[in-house]
């Protein structure tokens, strides 16, 4: 499953993945959010890791899916996996999304190569 924002989108949304117990609500995966100011700034938190990091090209690991985040001049400003955010400055052209349940073996065996 892969979602696109691209061109003029300047998103600022939530997702989460709740699923409901009797009576309480458990979180089985951790939601994440993300506010992109004029292309410049992103502001992202549910943060997992971050095993790529370039000019062009930011992978972002959430819980459950990955966020390539692609652009120009792009620089990690904060970066804390403790508390799962990440700003990132730059210019923002593309953000894509993948499930890394069906590929998550094969970026994990690259990563360890």
């Amino acid at each position: 499953m892969e979602r696109l924002l691209h061109g003029q989108i300047e998103p600022k949304f939530s997702s989460g993945k709740q699923q409901k117990t009797e009576g309480t609500s458990a979180s089985k995966n951790k939601s994440h959010s993300l506010e992109l100011n004029n292309h410049r700034l992103l502001s992202l938190s549910g943060v997992m890791a971050v095993p790529q990091v370039g000019e062009k090209e930011l992978r972002v690991v959430l819980d459950g899916e990955t966020l390539v985040i692609s652009g120009q001049n792009l620089e990690v400003d904060f970066l804390s996996v403790e508390d799962g955010r990440l700003i990132c400055k730059g210019y923002v052209t593309a953000l894509k999304y993948s499930s890394t349940s069906t590929s998550q073996g094969g970026f994990i065996k690259k990563l360890f190569k």
